[in-house]
């Protein structure tokens, strides 16, 4: 399944940090959704599910998603590193095996390299 990457603000910077919430389809068509935010816009993370549903208009669940787990971003090396690390303690953690594979498409991030991290620092 494919991944659709909502973006609040990765657009354009080369350095920052904060956080992402997954969310899953359980029913209906249309892919699982990965969300990032930084700590400006949304400090917890259903406040990043509240944000997207303002954007979109709509409850998550009324479109077939529900969150499935979350944790930390952070962009690194003008740019050129996002970690993602850590859990949501509204959500869970995230399957970082399971998105391997749905985040590490070249499509998604571009040159971005992805790696997943259990702490600042301790790449995987």
């Amino acid at each position: 399944m494919a991944l659709e990457v909502y973006n609040f603000c990765l657009e354009g910077i080369t350095a920052g940090s904060g956080k992402f919430v997954i969310a899953r389809r359980i029913y209906g068509t249309g892919d699982d959704i990965i969300i990032f935010s930084d700590y400006e816009q949304d400090n917890q993370h259903r406040d990043i599910v509240a944000h997207w549903q303002r954007r979109v208009k709509m409850p998550m669940h009324e479109v077939g998603l529900k969150p499935a787990g979350g944790g930390m971003w952070l962009l690194l090396d003008d740019g050129r590193t996002l970690c993602l690390h850590g859990a949501s303690a509204a959500y869970g953690g995230f399957d970082k095996d399971g998105f391997r594979e749905e985040l590490a498409v070249g499509s998604v991030f571009g040159e971005t390299a992805l790696v997943f991290d259990d702490k600042y620092g301790a790449v995987d």
